[in-house]
């Protein structure tokens, strides 16, 4: 919410398909989504609302399946313009390109199974909304506007992980990210390195 009526307030709208192809050697799934009047800021501590219209192409190679080798890709890109905008400086106003490729090497499907994989991506400041994209790669938030909700764009870095099978239902996986900003928004460049451990099981 954006605190004004239901009619400016903030919407979205997002249209995604898929496409197999023989074997699914190789999977595709386009997607476009389109967000109105959208708080720069999360919470109610936003200065100006701005709108995001993201092409997504997402996919997945299984080329070398029998290897247990597989590849994934994502690439967004913001067709909107912020060069005229007076409330987005120069310096990020072309920043709406982002894309993640990862290599990965076995599956968890049964017990003692192990899985590798190594993950880059780059995300720059507009190509997805930072305050509701993924929150695992760092822990940068708005806590300076009194809000909890992560600034999780304008990065690049790798995901390293490691996961191991206890069973068909159970697994652990540990998790390793370092990340960097891409635009410095302070004095300093913003880094980050986190390690994550999960245990997942299935009911």
């Amino acid at each position: 919410s954006n605190g004004r009526a239901l009619l400016d307030d903030a919407y979205f709208q997002g249209i995604q398909t898929s496409f197999h192809f023989k074997n699914q050697w190789l999977t595709l799934f386009p997607s476009f989504y389109a967000m109105r009047n959208i708080p720069n800021i999360p919470d109610g501590g936003h200065a100006f609302t701005l709108d995001y219209s993201i092409f997504h192409v997402g996919g997945k190679l299984n080329a070398l399946k029998s290897k247990n080798i597989f590849i994934d890709f994502d690439i967004y890109q913001n067709l909107e313009d912020y060069t005229s905008s007076n409330n987005i400086s120069d310096e990020f106003a072309n920043e709406k390109t982002g894309y993640s490729v990862g290599l990965q090497y076995g599956t968890l499907k049964e017990a003692k199974n192990w899985k590798f994989k190594i993950t880059y991506t780059s995300l720059q400041r507009y190509a997805a909304l930072d305050y509701m994209a993924q929150n695992d790669w760092a822990r940068w938030d708005y806590s300076s506007f009194d809000s909890p909700d992560g600034r999780l764009t304008n990065l690049s870095g790798i995901e390293i992980v490691v996961a191991y099978s206890l069973s068909s239902k159970a697994n652990l996986v540990a998790k390793y990210y370092n990340v960097n900003q891409i635009v410095s928004t302070g004095i300093t460049t913003e880094t980050g390195q986190r390690v994550r451990f999960d245990l997942n099981v299935a009911l």
